[in-house]
């Protein structure tokens, strides 16, 4: 259920997303997750933020604002597309935490990936030919996207789930925007704003709020 209804929706979405929105916009309405995962924790199960992770949430969300806000008309299909890829995320999260409760991260990351591809080979069948790719710099970049932007974090996210929680697994997650800006000034020599830097300090100082939260007793050490 989590690879057919949780991992592919939220995938596609966000895919589809950017086919109404830049990239900058469409990575700061995903972040509107962690806000998400603590609502529908607090919905479903109870589980009310502490004030630690209510400061980091606030921060994150500041931080990732800055970094990637651009003024301009957007279309408000693609501004809701976004928001939706947002509270899909969120449940993933939240029923990711109690349905992998105890198992293996790698083995879940197989059974959801195996899952979620089967959807995509059905979709694709069904609405044009087949393409694979025809280089060897293609094989590669689909290769490298599949293990280093896929497997890897996937598998790390289902560990985080289980050592800390879905609320602070997003919220330290909100690291990804800070480091992508960071690989494309280091990779592409793009130049770093004034705005992206103090949206970077504030993502920071939100991860390292964290670590003076109170302990969760369900989660582990």
């Amino acid at each position: 259920l989590l690879g057919i209804f949780g991992f592919a929706p939220q995938a596609g979405l966000y895919f589809l997303t950017l086919k109404f929105l830049d990239p900058g916009i469409t990575s700061l309405l995903l972040y509107l997750y962690p806000s998400f995962v603590i609502l529908f924790s607090m919905a479903l199960f109870k589980k009310r933020p502490n004030k630690i992770q209510v400061l980091s949430l606030i921060l994150s969300m500041s931080g990732c604002a800055l970094t990637f806000f651009k003024p301009g008309n957007y279309p408000l299909v693609g501004l809701g597309l976004g928001a939706l890829v947002a509270v899909a995320y969120g449940a993933y999260l939240v029923a990711g935490e109690r349905v992998l409760a105890g198992t293996d991260p790698i083995r879940a990351t197989a059974v959801i990936m195996l899952e979620s591809s089967a959807v995509y080979w059905i979709i694709a069948a069904a609405t044009g030919p087949l393409r694979a790719p025809n280089s060897l710099v293609a094989i590669a970049g689909v290769l490298g996207v599949a293990l280093f932007a896929t497997v890897l974090p996937i598998t790390t996210l289902f560990a985080s789930l289980r050592l800390i929680g879905a609320a602070d697994a997003s919220l330290v997650s909100t690291l990804e925007p800070l480091l992508t800006v960071a690989l494309s000034a280091a990779v592409l020599g793009e130049r770093l704003g004034t705005a992206q830097a103090l949206g970077g300090v504030l993502i920071l100082a939100a991860v390292v709020a964290l670590r003076f939260a109170p302990a969760d007793k369900g989660a582990g050490k």
